[in-house]
């Protein structure tokens, strides 16, 4: 986030999806890509083209943005894939909780170098910033895995192109400084179709209430 934008990184965080289509079939046996899945890919790299090529202003470092938040994608679908096996033996509260404090074990070590700087620049608002996107983390992931023991995977993934357009919306009110150019525009609207694609249900998935 620190050297890109905040409409780019909304956009391409989204492309866990697309790893997920081609990884899990590897390591989870689910089935292989459909030809209207390898589409979604198709029109998302597209837009993840369109979006790097003129992401419009504001978007700092984009190649080195795009690539890092590419990579947080990937890891986003690995975790899915760590977590898939273990969700049928532990609850969501504990799910949850062992998530983000494994998680924020790795964060805090690999932020040692920068711990002088840090405690240097802190200051009541960063503190109270910082505890609230920490609230707002844990009640949106309680509630997603408390949804996925509920409701079919395949059901909730119907609503994960929310997560992108509603990102580069909130970007573009929010974030001083930053607009979104042309390729943004396009780019981002076929990247929220191809996650859409991806999200519907096959005719295949059947839902219990």
């Amino acid at each position: 986030m620190s050297i890109s934008s905040g409409l780019l990184g909304a956009l391409l965080v989204s492309c866990g999806s697309f790893w997920w289509i081609l990884l899990a079939p590897l390591f989870l046996k689910t089935p292989s890509a459909t030809a209207r899945d390898w589409m979604a890919i198709a029109l998302g790299s597209i837009g993840v083209s369109l979006a790097v090529y003129a992401p419009g202003a504001g978007s700092g470092k984009v190649l080195l943005g795009g690539l890092c938040f590419l990579l947080a994608s990937l890891s986003g679908a690995l975790g899915l894939i760590i977590m898939k096996p273990l969700s049928e033996s532990i609850d969501a509260k504990t799910a949850t909780g062992a998530s983000l404090f494994f998680g924020g074990l790795l964060l805090l070590f690999t932020g040692i170098p920068a711990a002088s700087a840090f405690s240097r620049s802190l200051s009541t608002e960063i503190v109270l910033v910082t505890l609230a996107l920490a609230a707002i983390s844990a009640i949106a992931f309680s509630i997603w895995n408390r949804l996925a023991h509920t409701y079919p995977v395949a059901l909730l993934a119907g609503y994960r192109f929310l997560i992108p357009l509603c990102g580069t919306l909130q970007a573009s009110l929010f974030i001083a400084g930053e607009a979104p150019g042309p390729g943004l525009i396009l780019g981002g609207s076929l990247i929220i179709a191809a996650v859409y694609i991806v999200s519907r249900p096959r005719e295949t998935d059947h839902f219990e209430e």
